[in-house]
């Protein structure tokens, strides 16, 4: 509660905000400006201390104290009247409380001021462009906090307090416009302007959670237009534009736009950048850059904080800090011509980010630049070079080598990344010169980590391993140079792994971060990338068993961490892994962590948006595009899908991903019937962006453009594709392994055709043997299986089969192979069992139920399939004028759609319709018509199972053939007369019977 006399009365109060306000329309200081400052508490009478609350995590059950005490003005020591907020910070947690995570703060601020007769009591420092503290300090990071009368009471403006001379009485000026909002120590988006015409209170926190004493004192508060304290005569301008300080700030704001800095420092970054900024930007605006900012203030803010790990400095030597960052990128300046590239690309970085206040600060240091005079540049550069020269002296410990050469090899890196990154042959010959020319007979420690962390990336992008001629000369180096770092055991991890070397990859990884986690501390957060690692490469090899119990630590490990990049790559790869082995306890799992299947997707959508993993990002729409087609929905949804992860990947320039979209757009064309659409889509699409893909993804293409060569009948064309699949999956494990599964799978549908049915039990049974790195490619292996027992007559087998197959889906979650593609396909499979049993009337509601539920999803190659069957059902119910009907209304579509394989089919069953009428027909004419059609379609089902080379498909069109010209060249009535009771005895004629009756005579 506040002390009586801690604020005037509610009448005195009253007249003097009517004083106040009388004086601003007096001197017409709403037109001009206001002339004088705004006092918005001072520290000259207790009563001011005793209407100021302290606060601090005992609150909460924490240990830190803190105070605030008045002390009175000493005229010898030349102190003014002030109060010291001191106290202790402890970071301890209470034991009995466990929901309480953090502690170590402590604050205060001034009390909520009385209402007066014109209402709540508020300060308006609209027409103020600075807030100034009259302070000294102890040098902690302290920050200054403003409450306003905003929509959410809890929110609050902050801005770090820089104190130039800790110990010292000295005027630190704010820009108001440089407060950022947060809430709860939280930066809050979408930012907002601070409300400047009702600030509620103000005061002072200590939030950096360091363990020890603290003391800071304040001597007044106001709101001022200028730069000279009026009573101490301390000014805070500088003369010239472009200063060492400035380019300072360049560096740093290189650095923010290059998001070097975590998130969670933004707090402390953005603030520290924007305050030294310029107060305007007009022409002749001046600048308090100079006497505030120096490399000591910002060695205080870059110290103890770390970099982004997925930063491009990250891969620097030395301690990862953002102090040897900034070093680094100062002394990357060696000359006028750098100073000014440097700020020529800042120029083109600062306007892409969402403050524009940087991108305005930089395009004006350019055009100061470069309007310099030529001495005012050498002076410029005289003062930086000092500065260079002293921070080169000073850091010579992550200035190891020649720092020339360093540059040089970094440069060659991107120029070959950028031309071809897999011809790297220059890169080690470079390195071999510098071998022989190295005294010591060894390369330099350092340029082969960099080498190493070339090919690692690139290994990573493509998903591969590097020429064989390259691997065996950087292994020699490594052997020669004897390097025992981390990252050669890295780089022999992925080697491994992609060699289809379990054990040894195995190994390395242990040996990778066994290395690395006791050297550096901030390394143990690593344990849930490791972990998952673990889990990608036990899946890999097909150890599904041990994989899941790797990715659950993994994602228990990111979390207590709250690691939420890592978690969400975890949930992701545990959704990839439930689509590749779907067991109970992976189900039970993904169920447990991630929900409903379209709920998980938009979870990993959502968190991938939240922390800017763009490539997470893209790959959950196009799974969310298959899972929408999968469930039978629009295909417009899953285009729309498809569309919006195109747009991401152009957006943010992904280019290990610009092949995906395309493909799945012509997998959708060709699931959609459009073969002579998603055939040429795929072919543009391997020569577009074929060199950008990586080895699984391009595997992944030309294996499926294989198969839609098979499906047309072009096999000699999808053995020129699947020898260049081999050949690009030479050397690598995996991809090696899809390609033999492909080529497998195609060997399958051929031997099914010839009637091989050893071949076609040798390549099922090898099919069995190996774990499928594409569901896709498990289910067609299954339903050439069925189709298998079907050809050989075992019935009882396919359908043994076909229930199994139903069983499984029934538990599996929606997934890349499209569900109810795979269940139309099961229909038809089973009603085509049927048929050749000779049990047709079970098929019918089979094959109208698949046609049905096909056209609905506009699934219109498994409708052609559902239609030719139906077409075999009618003629077997001897219904064949409608049989004939439907196989015209609809073959021409089929012959558009370029799937020979269902061509085939249709005319197959065209052929048997006619065959059917021309035994029915009576009349002349109508007989020549039938023959006519009977003989068209004849030849074009000929032609399609030679093209597919279906020989037992050829065989029994031309029994049918046969048996039909037999007939009509029977010239006895009573043969006839013989056959047509024969004919009625049996109520119908199965075809099925006849083609029995030729196959044993």
């Amino acid at each position: 509660m506040l002390a009586p006399a801690s604020f005037p009365g509610f009448w005195r109060r009253s007249l003097d905000e009517f004083k106040r306000l009388s004086n601003i329309v007096i001197k017409l200081e709403a037109l001009e400006g206001p002339k004088q400052d705004l006092a918005l508490w001072d520290f000259t009478k207790p009563s001011n201390v005793e209407a100021c609350a302290d606060m601090s995590d005992t609150d909460i059950g924490g240990s830190s104290t803190s105070s605030l005490a008045f002390v009175p003005e000493s005229p010898t020591t030349s102190t003014p009247a002030h109060v010291r907020f001191s106290g202790t910070i402890s970071n301890q947690v209470p034991v009995e409380d466990p929901s309480i995570e953090r502690t170590g703060y402590a604050a205060f601020r001034t009390l909520d001021r009385p209402p007066t007769i014109f209402g709540k009591q508020l300060w308006d420092v609209e027409r103020y462009k600075y807030l100034a503290l009259r302070i000294k300090s102890d040098g902690r990071k302290y920050k200054v906090n403003v409450q306003t009368e905003s929509l959410e009471y809890t929110d609050l403006h902050q801005h770090r307090l820089y104190a130039r001379r800790p110990g010292n009485w000295e005027t630190v000026l704010i820009k108001w416009s440089d407060f950022v909002r947060t809430n709860h120590g939280i930066v809050v988006e979408p930012q907002s302007e601070i409300m400047t015409t009702k600030v509620r209170t103000i005061g002072i926190g200590l939030t950096d959670r360091l363990p020890g004493p603290f003391e800071i004192s304040v001597g007044k508060i106001w709101a001022t237009n200028s730069l000279v304290d009026d009573k101490t005569s301390e000014s805070l301008d500088i003369p010239p534009f472009v200063t060492s300080a400035k380019i300072w700030l360049t560096i740093l704001i290189g650095m923010f736009c290059e998001r070097t800095f975590r998130e969670e420092d933004t707090v402390e970054i953005l603030p520290f950048i924007t305050s030294h900024l310029l107060p305007g930007l007009a022409s002749g605006a001046r600048s308090t850059t100079a006497t505030i900012v120096a490399l000591e203030d910002i060695e205080v803010l870059l110290r103890d904080l770390p970099i982004n790990i997925e930063s491009s400095d990250a891969d620097r030597t030395g301690p990862n800090n953002a102090w040897n960052t900034f070093v680094f990128r100062h002394c990357e300046i060696v000359s006028l011509d750098d100073l000014g590239h440097h700020f020529d690309k800042l120029e083109h970085e600062a306007d892409g980010t969402p403050t524009s206040l940087f991108g305005a600060f930089v395009h004006r240091m350019r055009l100061a630049y470069q309007l310099l005079r030529f001495e005012d540049q050498m002076q410029v550069w005289h003062d930086f070079g000092q500065h260079r020269s002293r921070l080169v002296e000073q850091h010579r410990d992550i200035f190891r080598g020649e720092m020339l050469g360093r540059y040089r090899m970094k440069v060659l890196l991107n120029k070959m990344a950028e031309a071809d990154p897999i011809r790297d042959h220059a890169l080690h010959e470079f390195i071999a010169r510098r071998q022989e020319e190295s005294n010591a007979g060894v390369v330099g420690g350092e340029e082969l980590r960099t080498m190493l962390k070339f090919q690692i990336e690139k290994m990573e992008r493509y998903g591969a391993r590097i020429d064989l001629e390259v691997e065996n000369k950087l292994t020699n180096l490594l052997h020669v140079s004897q390097t025992s770092s981390s990252i050669s055991h890295y780089y022999r991890f992925l080697s491994s792994w992609y060699a289809g070397d379990y054990y040894s990859s195995l190994d390395n990884l242990h040996r990778y971060y066994d290395y690395t986690m006791p050297e550096h501390d901030w390394l143990r957060s690593q344990y849930p990338y490791a972990c998952l690692q673990m889990a990608m490469l036990q899946s890999d090899f097909g150890c599904f068993e041990e994989a899941l119990p790797a990715i659950n630590e993994a994602i228990t490990a990111a979390r207590e961490a709250k690691d939420y990049k890592c978690l969400a790559y975890c949930l992701a790869y545990l959704y990839t892994l439930n689509l590749q082995n779907s067991t109970e306890e992976t189900r039970q799992l993904t169920r447990n962590m991630l929900g409903s299947d379209d709920a998980g997707l938009a979870y990993l959508r959502q968190q991938a948006k939240e922390n800017r993993m763009y490539k997470l990002e893209s790959s959950m729409l196009l799974c969310q595009a298959q899972a929408t087609y999968s469930k039978g929905a629009s295909p417009l949804q899953a285009f729309e899908r498809i569309h919006e992860s195109s747009s991401l990947i152009l957006q943010y320039d992904l280019r290990s991903m610009t092949a995906q979209p395309p493909s799945e757009f012509s997998l959708r064309f060709h699931d959609l019937g459009l073969h002579n659409i998603a055939a040429p889509y795929l072919d543009l699409t391997l020569s577009w962006y074929g060199h950008n893909m990586s080895k699984r993804d391009s595997v992944h293409a030309l294996c499926a453009r294989a198969i839609m060569h098979t499906l047309a009948g072009q096999t000699e064309a999808a053995d020129r594709l699947l020898f260049l699949a081999e050949n690009e999956a030479s050397l690598n494990f995996e991809p090696s392994q899809i390609v033999s599964q492909y080529r497998n799978v195609i060997d399958l549908r051929i031997a099914n055709y010839q009637n091989d049915h050893r071949a076609a039990r040798m390549l099922i049974h090898s099919l069995k043997g190996t774990p499928y790195h594409d569901p896709t490619l498990k289910w067609a292996a299954a339903m050439l299986e069925i189709d298998y027992y079907t050809r050989l007559r075992d019935f009882t087998q396919a359908l043994s089969l076909i229930q199994h197959h139903f069983e499984t889906l029934q538990n599996s979650p929606v997934n890349v192979s499209a569900p109810i593609i795979l269940r139309l396909e099961l229909l038809n499979a089973k009603s085509r069992v049927f048929i050749k049993a000779g049990r047709a009337q079970k098929a019918l509601s089979l094959t109208v139920r698949a046609a049905t539920a096909a056209h609905k999803a506009r699934l219109f190659m498994i409708l052609w399939e559902s239609v030719a069957l139906l077409m075999q059902v009618l003629n077997s119910v001897k219904c064949q004028d409608l049989a004939a009907d439907l196989g015209v209304l609809y073959v021409e579509q089929v012959r558009e759609c370029g799937v020979e394989v269902l061509l085939a089919e249709m005319q197959d069953a065209l052929h048997a319709s006619y065959s059917l009428k021309l035994a029915e027909s009576h009349e002349d004419e109508e007989k020549a018509r039938n023959i006519q059609s009977l003989e068209q379609w004849k030849q074009g089902a000929l032609a399609s199972y030679a093209m597919l080379k279906d020989e037992h498909g050829a065989a029994t069109v031309m029994m049918r053939d046969t048996a039909v010209h037999a007939q009509l060249g029977s010239s006895s009535n009573k043969q006839r007369q013989a056959q047509q009771n024969e004919a009625d005895v049996d109520a119908e004629w199965d075809f099925s019977k006849l083609e029995g009756l030729m196959i044993m005579a």
